[in-house]
């Protein structure tokens, strides 16, 4: 069941309340005699072998440039193959030519 701890305190006793949630206790926060917010141990999952997910998930569809919202450059750059994985999410740094 847990222990129930206004914000006020959570706040005084936030330290206290994380090792207690480590041990397995849930701690439930309150505002005004209300529960807002659960402090709760993060359980173990097992590691993901190959072929635990295969089946889950569905074919989206036909994937293809057109149905991204690339710039031009950044087309040109993945059909040129010279993207990383991630460059084109990175922050402020376009594809840059090799």
């Amino acid at each position: 069941m847990g222990i129930f701890v206004s914000i006020a305190k959570a706040k005084a006793a936030f330290a206290s309340l994380i090792a207690r949630a480590e041990k397995g206790e849930e701690v439930t926060v309150t505002r005004h005699g209300r529960p807002v917010a659960r402090i709760v141990p993060i359980t173990k999952q097992p590691p993901i072998k190959f072929g635990d997910l295969e089946g889950l998930v569905e074919y989206a569809g036909d994937y293809s440039l057109e149905n991204l919202n690339l710039t031009d450059e950044e087309a040109a750059a993945i059909e040129r193959d010279i993207v990383e994985d991630d460059e084109l999410y990175r922050k402020g740094k376009p594809a840059k030519d090799e």
